[in-house]
């Protein structure tokens, strides 16, 4: 027979609460809540987008910086971001340049934001494709497609080729019109003539249409006057036409005075 205070002492241990309850959560005892000993915490989650998911500068003179940087506007829908990247990448990154921006290093919370402003000069002929990708904490991430294309300046070219005049009896004057084609692929600039060579006195140019700039595929005319001024024997020249964007094409004048 066992003795009354055994039993007793017995009874106590077997009831006492665990010190070690199996961790539950939501009551499943799956995972989360408290387990060993611990709660965790969810790191925050940021969400960032774009004003613009593609900022594109169509067509540039290559060489030539783009007429107007164009920006892009970023938000953060998500919990506070720490930017930490601001970085143009791609097989094209070379002819975009971040000349502004107020992202870097700056953190966005919900209603907060900040502007990259990116400048397209294209160094070569063609399409240049890049990509914009702003990094921040939190897996908080956004790219813009950065897209533009180089093209020549108008290139220029005279027909004819040269502006012979012939034999011109040195008291009188002649007259040669020649015409100035567009033959490139984009508007050239405002065209000036000029005269130039050891006889340039004796050659003028009267008239021009060709002040403004040529759209590609079309042209202009030129027309030039040869004067001997009473003179005889052979005259050359050379008739420039420049194009305000970098294009320049010359037609060699000549003539007789007789």
């Amino acid at each position: 027979m066992k003795s009354p205070l055994i039993v007793l002492l017995v009874a106590a241990c077997s009831s006492a609460p665990s010190t070690n309850p199996t961790p539950m959560v939501n009551g499943d005892g799956l995972d989360g809540g408290v387990i060993d000993g611990t709660v965790p915490i969810d790191g925050g989650v940021a969400t960032l987008s774009s004003t613009d998911s593609v900022l594109s500068f169509g067509t540039v003179l290559a060489n030539t910086a783009s007429a107007v940087d164009l920006k892009a506007s970023i938000s953060n829908q998500g919990d506070p971001s720490h930017i930490s990247g601001v970085v143009v990448s791609g097989s094209g990154a070379g002819a975009f340049l971040i000349v502004a921006e107020d992202c870097f290093g700056t953190t966005l919370g919900g209603t907060s934001s900040c502007t990259v402003k990116v400048r397209f000069v294209p160094t070569v002929i063609g399409v240049a494709d890049a990509t914009l990708t702003v990094t921040g904490s939190g897996g908080g991430v956004t790219t813009i497609a950065l897209k533009g294309t180089g093209v020549p300046a108008g290139a220029l070219a005279f027909t004819p080729v040269d502006g012979a005049f012939g034999n011109v009896i040195a008291t009188k004057t002649a007259d040669l019109s020649l015409t100035l084609e567009n033959v490139g692929t984009t508007l050239s600039g405002a065209i000036t003539a000029n005269l130039s060579g050891p006889d340039a006195a004796s050659f003028l140019v009267v008239a021009s249409n060709c002040a403004g700039g040529l759209a590609p595929s079309t042209s202009c005319s030129l027309t030039v006057r040869f004067s001997p001024n009473g003179a005889s024997g052979a005259r050359s020249a050379t008739l420039s036409a420049s194009d305000a964007q970098g294009g320049t094409m010359t037609a060699a004048l000549s003539g007789t005075g007789i």
